[in-house]
């Protein structure tokens, strides 16, 4: 969707849900920023805009941060490997989800292949989603032998993710 096709999008949306004004100046200043296509999500008592940009999440060439592509990917990558792997749920138009992203690959890589980093994109693979009752992103869910031992959501600083790794590979 195009810059001004959006912001006419945004100004009717205003205008039939009656938008305070200032949500509505916001809006119209993150559809002018949009360079690329957009979503622009109309809640209750929330306006939400959102890239859909694919800058997120791009492939890695490390061994420790692998991306899945099904479900034998999932079993084969997750609930058969030898060591820890965090499974990092995420979507390319998330925010938060590409703050954590290069966040956690750096930290996973800084253990030097005592954890692993698994992504899942939640828009291509809802099954796997659904199976962990995933509801929002970024969600990273820790396995252990192929079983889920603990989660945590949302971006975290690099701080917390190093003492989430130090201790999952402390407990092994």
């Amino acid at each position: 969707m195009s810059a001004p096709l959006l912001m006419r999008s945004a100004a009717a949306i205003g205008r039939s849900l009656q938008v305070r004004p200032q949500v509505l100046r916001q809006v119209r200043s993150l559809s002018r920023a949009a360079s690329s296509p957009a979503r622009l999500f109309v809640g209750a008592s929330t306006v939400r805009f959102f890239s859909t940009s694919p800058m997120a999440h791009s492939k890695s060439t490390s061994p420790h941060v692998q991306e899945v592509a099904d479900q034998v990917d999932f079993d084969r990558m997750v609930l058969d490997s030898q060591v820890p792997v965090l499974v990092d749920f995420y979507a390319d138009w998330c925010g938060p989800c590409r703050v954590l992203g290069p966040a956690l690959e750096k930290e996973v890589n800084a253990a030097n292949g005592k954890i692993k980093l698994v992504k899942i994109n939640v828009d291509n693979h809802s099954e796997l989603s659904a199976s962990y009752e995933i509801s929002s992103i970024p969600t990273v869910i820790i396995f252990r032998q192929g079983k889920p031992i603990g989660q945590f959501q949302g971006a975290q600083p690099p701080a917390e993710l190093r003492r989430i790794i130090q201790q999952t590979i402390g407990s092994n």
